[in-house]
């Protein structure tokens, strides 16, 4: 009988048939185990059966994706208000972007912990464009949080942050080099507190 593995290795076997796709042959090859322990594996724990459902699950999680998105980007059509559509164009980026973070083989997950320290308006502007993007995620995760309020809460986000980088970047151009600027000592004095 052969040396016992690790669990570890039949998980990273398991995740790499079901979610990845990858064929058994690939998975031995990936995991450095003969094909027929996969073989064995993924009869006596039911890969295949598996691999099934989570392909059905995640063909209807992407059909009522795309219906809840068909049906508010209406609603926001009928109601002809911008902000509206202007929201339903950002979950529509985000699905994309979603859509080519899997295509090249990586799982999209949203940061649940952010641990940066904000100093500046720049900093500022990038975390709220981290939680905005997080926000779209989870709606995109679950159709059932897409409501106009939600929307609307994400365009006023998105104003905001727009007004934020707008203003940095103007305060850039306007720095002519020539010694520090106002703002600037009052961040540099900040960063050595």
């Amino acid at each position: 009988m052969g040396k016992e593995l690790p669990a570890e290795v039949r998980y990273q076997a398991e995740e790499l048939y079901c979610l990845m796709r990858m064929s058994l042959k690939a998975v031995a090859e990936e995991v450095g185990v003969a094909y027929t322990t996969v073989q064995r594996w993924a009869k006596v724990y039911g890969w295949r059966e598996m691999r099934a459902r989570i392909a059905e699950a995640e063909c209807g999680r992407r059909a009522n994706l795309i219906l809840a998105n068909a049906t508010f980007l209406q609603k926001a059509l009928d109601k002809g208000d911008a902000q509206s559509a202007f929201a339903v164009a950002a979950l529509e980026k985000v699905a994309l972007q979603r859509a080519e973070f899997e295509r090249a083989g990586n799982f999209f997950e949203s940061a649940t912990d952010v641990d940066s320290e904000i100093r500046t308006t720049d900093d500022m502007a990038k975390a709220l464009r981290d939680a905005v993007t997080m926000k779209l995620n989870r709606m995109l995760n679950d159709p059932s949080q897409v409501d106009f309020k939600a929307v609307a809460d994400i365009q006023k986000a998105s104003k905001i942050i727009e007004e934020m980088e707008t203003k940095n970047n103007e305060d850039q151009a306007t720095d002519s080099g020539n010694g520090v600027t106002s703002d600037t000592l009052g961040k540099m004095l900040d960063a050595l507190k």
